[in-house]
Order: structure tokens, then C-alpha cells, then sequence
């Protein structure tokens, strides 16, 4: 996964816009679109009435906390949108796709435990044909060991999946998402002489491929009312109510990883790789939700 460019914010922020109003719709609405209100299923699929349970789409800005793991784990603020495709032809019950995006790295340091960080040094590979990949080789043994000036600091993802709540408005509201997706750890240091800048200027980093996740979240207020919440109504004294709590589960692998754009088997051994082909870590959500 490259980084992912602004161009996707702009879009996440266009959509949480469309959303706010989407939710909003009701009988005594004044908003008027002459090209939804006029056909029959368009109104049916965009405005939303007293037997409405979802919208057509959902969105998420929460923190993920997971403890200390054994290697790497994903943390930190993200945004997640979702298109319900259920909507299509009920408003009773949540399915449809998602997509994850934490694009700023942040500072986090990774806590990488002692066990992990010997049995890389112990699988590296020390010898190189030439001297870029002996100094990509050495910058990641660096980092993973924090020395010489080099570091793992922060963490992005990408996710994509699919969601699932059949009551929506009661019973805590329920959904359960099932994702797959990539990490990316940024190398922070003085590598630049080494020449392995990337072209645009931007660090280096180790991306994990192949990632699974699954998240089982819930709203507080859910379990005492099941009202439908209007989001355009709503004060912030009402911010309680979209309030979302979500357990996390995360597979992390080191199979297909890459560094610099290389493959992770030219750098450490093929029984490290096999070693920790299954991370697996948990943690909690919590944020605002609209669902």
C-alpha cells in the first residue's frame, strides 16, 4: 500500500457531509432534491421515515488501543466509513462493505519485546552483493533494535471488509466488521546518506501485508433507548449518544512483507518469517459512530 494521498480526506469528509444529512431526513424535513424526491425508490433509499433502522451509509472516527504485543501492533486515531448495501432493498438491518484509513503515522514508539528482537538479529542476514542492500538491511536491524540513531515511531493502515448488525437501534447496536488490510511502520533516523530516501522524498518503511482484523462494537445508549437518532438535530449535549465501544482482534504476518520496497526474505531468514506468520494481538475502540 502506497500512502494514500489527500485526495481520499477530501472524499471521507464529503461522505461524512452526505451522511449528517442522509440521517437528518424525516417527515417534517424542509430539505428538498427534486431528483430524489420525485422518483419513488430513490426516496425510499435516501430519506429516511419512522421505521428506518440504518441509513445508507455509516461512519467512524475512533482510537485503537491495543497493550503491548509481542512484535508490531496497529494504534491510534482512524476514520472508517461504510456503504450499506442492505439499504438497497431494507432499512431494518446493517450489511455491507467498509474501509479503514489511518494515514497519519503519529509518534507512538513500537514496543517491540526483547524475545522478538532477538530472534530477528539472530535470523539476519549479514552479507549483501552490493552496499544499498547492505544499508537497507542494516537500517531496519537499526531501527528494530533502536540504535544508531534509528527508530520505529508510529503506525498507518488500510483496511477494507464488511459489516453486519441486525438491530441496529437496540440491543447496543451490535456490528461486527471482518477486515483485511496493510500496516505500514515508518523507519525514523539518518538514513538519507545511506540512499534509501524514496523519490518523493517521504521515509521508509516496513509494510506487513495481509492483515486481518475483527471488530465486535457497540453504543452504551443503545442498550436503554432505540430511538433513531437525527444527527442534524442533535446538540452537543446529545454527543453521548453516538458513542461507540469496540473489542479488536488483529492477525498481523510477516509473510509477503516488504522494507524499502524489498521483500523481508532478503533480509532476514525464512524461519523468522515462518516464526511469526501469526501475530496475534487484541485491544479496544472507542469514539463516535454514525449508524
Amino acid at each position: 500500500m502506497e500512502y494514500v494521498d489527500k485526495i481520499k480526506i477530501s472524499i471521507f469528509f464529503f461522505l461524512f457531509l452526505i451522511n449528517l444529512k442522509l440521517n437528518a431526513q424525516d417527515k417534517d424535513s424542509t430539505y428538498n432534491a427534486p431528483f430524489l424526491t420525485k422518483n419513488k425508490y430513490m426516496k425510499y433509499l435516501f430519506f429516511a421515515d419512522n421505521n428506518t433502522k440504518a441509513s445508507i451509509m455509516n461512519i467512524s472516527y475512533r482510537f485503537l488501543y491495543i497493550p503491548r504485543s509481542t512484535a508490531f501492533s496497529a494504534k491510534g486515531m482512524h476514520l472508517t466509513v461504510g456503504l450499506i448495501l442492505a439499504r438497497f432493498f431494507t432499512r431494518q438491518i446493517i450489511f455491507g462493505i467498509c474501509y479503514d484509513l489511518k494515514q497519519f503515522s503519529g509518534f507512538t514508539k513500537q514496543n517491540l519485546s526483547q524475545s522478538f528482537i532477538d530472534d530477528f538479529n539472530s535470523n539476519f542476514i549479514s552479507t549483501y552483493g552490493n552496499e544499498k542492500d547492505s544499508s537497507r538491511a542494516q537500517t531496519l536491524r537499526d531501527a528494530i533494535n533502536n540504535s544508531q540513531g534509528a527508530g520505529i515511531h508510529g503506525n498507518a493502515f488500510e483496511n477494507f471488509g464488511i459489516s453486519f448488525s441486525p438491530f441496529p437501534l437496540k440491543y447496543g447496536g451490535f456490528l461486527i466488521e471482518v477486515k483485511k488490510g496493510n500496516r505500514i511502520f515508518p523507519i525514523f533516523g539518518d538514513y538519507t546518506k545511506k540512499h534509501l530516501s524514496r523519490d518523493d522524498g517521504s521515509y521508509i518503511y516496513l509494510q506487513l501485508n495481509n492483515s486481518y482484523s475483527v471488530e465486535l462494537s457497540f453504543k452504551p445508549y443503545r442498550f436503554y433507548n432505540s430511538e433513531r437518532i437525527v444527527a442534524e438535530k442533535s446538540k452537543l449535549k446529545d454527543l453521548y449518544k453516538f458513542i461507540v465501544i469496540s473489542f479488536y482482534y488483529e492477525k498481523l504476518t510477516f509473510k509477503n512483507a516488504t522494507f524499502n520496497s524489498v521483500s523481508l526474505d532478503q533480509i532476514v531468514s525464512q524461519n523468522f518469517i515462518s516464526q511469526y506468520s501469526n501475530i496475534n494481538t487484541w485491544g479496544i475502540k472507542i469514539g463516535m459512530a454514525i449508524y
